[in-house]
């Protein structure tokens, strides 16, 4: 992890909460730091979101997260692929 420590706490914790807020939902996944692939074979293209939280997967650990193979649509995948390249195309301007 590379965030500062107030932020790192704050990331921590809300995975706690979400976790145990979700504690009995059997198909909801809760995580955060990790890498999220959604274009299946490529590997350059990917975010990690500080926190986030997936339904209707299983709850496991994961070393990363592929978008295509959680059950997720290709418009899924494509609306976090535009995504990402507009937040990335923000922060190269605001440099």
């Amino acid at each position: 992890m590379t965030e500062a420590g107030g932020h790192r706490d704050l990331m921590v914790a809300l995975i706690a909460m979400l976790t145990m807020w979700y504690a009995r939902a059997p198909k909801v996944s809760v995580s955060g730091n990790l890498l999220l692939y959604y274009i299946p074979g490529n590997n350059h293209p990917h975010v990690s979101p500080d926190v986030f939280v997936v339904r209707g997967v299983s709850r496991r650990n994961r070393s990363y997260y592929l978008l295509w193979e959680q059950g997720k649509s290709q418009e899924e995948n494509e609306r976090l692929r535009r995504e990402n390249e507009s937040l990335r195309r923000r922060l190269a301007n605001a440099v």
